[in-house]
């Protein structure tokens, strides 16, 4: 388990910078997480470093998750969490374009894609009843 993050203040710029440019969608800012990450470990071992690997990859999505949470809206946010809800099975992520974005949908989009969320999240949804 990765116990902070090094450097922290220079991967705090690089994601703030990638949200303002409109070409970077969410996949590739966790990339940049996972990459800052790695690159600032050292690796005792193999076993070490697929390790600290799969942390880095969870620091990411967690990282990315909380950066869902505050997106502006807008359309190029709506765009990466569209994109973002392609691949990755993502609550918040479904769950903040189907409440907030929907201004930039058509109902049939927006019925769609609250159709997969339902297939993907029935058990929480029943639990929370969101949608």
């Amino acid at each position: 388990m990765i116990n902070e993050i090094p450097n922290k203040a220079d991967l705090d710029q690089k994601v703030c910078l990638a949200i303002k440019d409109p070409t970077e969608s969410l996949e590739s800012i966790r990339e940049i997480i996972v990459d800052h990450i790695v690159e600032n470990l050292e690796f005792d071992s193999e076993e070490d470093m697929e390790e600290k690997y799969d942390d880095a990859f969870t620091e990411a999505f967690n990282g990315v998750e909380e950066i869902i949470y505050d997106l502006d809206v807008n359309e190029i946010n709506f765009k990466r969490l569209k994109d973002y809800i392609k691949a990755y099975y993502s609550y918040n992520a479904f769950n903040r374009i189907i409440m907030d974005f929907e201004d930039y949908m058509t109902e049939g989009e927006r019925l769609n894609i609250i159709k997969k969320g339902r297939v993907i999240f029935d058990k929480e949804l029943t639990k929370h009843c969101l949608w």
